[in-house]
């Protein structure tokens, strides 16, 4: 029956299949999450406790427990997000659903998963020892409060130690400065005794040329051989075997 059609009803008949099929898509009940519907809390606990235990031990493909029970398992958030969440809870997204987990005290102890203490399967009778932290403006005062006198605490502990630590340095400092003084007083002493052998040695040399030119030559040229020849050293003498 296509072969006939022109171009343009060939389009509209498409369109028209794609929106019936967009409509069965939308109206399966397979695909659109149950509306939410307020629960009563059980057990005593706070609703958000009680709707999240109900979740978790209705059987959902996407939450579940650990095989020890103690704790909460998400398999799949953005299934959960859109399928599981919005039958139980007024705000569907999933990050929100994890912060209010946090804001009751459960542990991020893995991928996908938290865990209570008192959220333990087959136990409902500890759901209502599980209460939401306390918040507010008091409580970030004294959060904030802590650290500051913290701080202020280590500051007074830790001031003698940096003042005495000051104090080494600075003796520190002034004993290196008296050893480079010692170290430049004992070079320049000494230099000064090298120069005062090297004077004390050119002038033995000048008086004793002096006084050879005061003798006759015979005379001079035997002081002048004897001085030039090595001092003879005493035999040594051998103790007895």
């Amino acid at each position: 029956r296509r072969a006939g059609k022109s171009p343009e009803a060939l389009l509209r008949c498409d369109l028209q299949v794609n929106t019936t099929l967009k409509a069965l898509v939308m109206a399966s009940p397979a695909q659109q999450p149950a509306a939410f519907v307020k629960r009563p809390a059980q057990h005593g606990a706070a609703d958000f406790v009680s709707w999240t235990w109900e979740m978790v031990n209705a059987g959902h493909e996407h939450i579940g427990w650990s095989p020890d029970g103690t704790t909460i398992v998400v398999t799949n958030p953005e299934r959960l997000a859109s399928h599981v969440l919005p039958t139980y809870f007024r705000r569907s997204q999933y990050s929100s659903w994890v912060r209010v987990l946090n804001a009751y005290g459960f542990k991020k102890v893995g991928t996908g998963a938290w865990s209570h203490p008192c959220f333990v399967r087959g136990r409902p009778d500890l759901l209502k020892e599980i209460s939401r932290k306390a918040t507010g403006r008091s409580g970030r005062a004294s959060s904030s409060a802590a650290p500051a006198a913290g701080e202020s605490r280590l500051a007074l502990a830790s001031a003698p130690k940096t003042a005495s630590l000051q104090a080494m340095l600075a003796e520190e400092r002034a004993r290196l400065w008296g050893l480079a003084q010692e170290v430049q007083r004992l070079e320049r002493e000494i230099d000064e005794a090298q120069r005062e052998e090297f004077r004390q040695r050119f002038d033995t040399v000048r008086v004793t040329q002096l006084m050879l030119t005061m003798l006759p030559l015979d005379q001079a040229a035997a002081i002048q051989a004897s001085l030039l020849q090595p001092a003879s050293l005493p035999a040594a003498t051998l103790p007895d075997g």
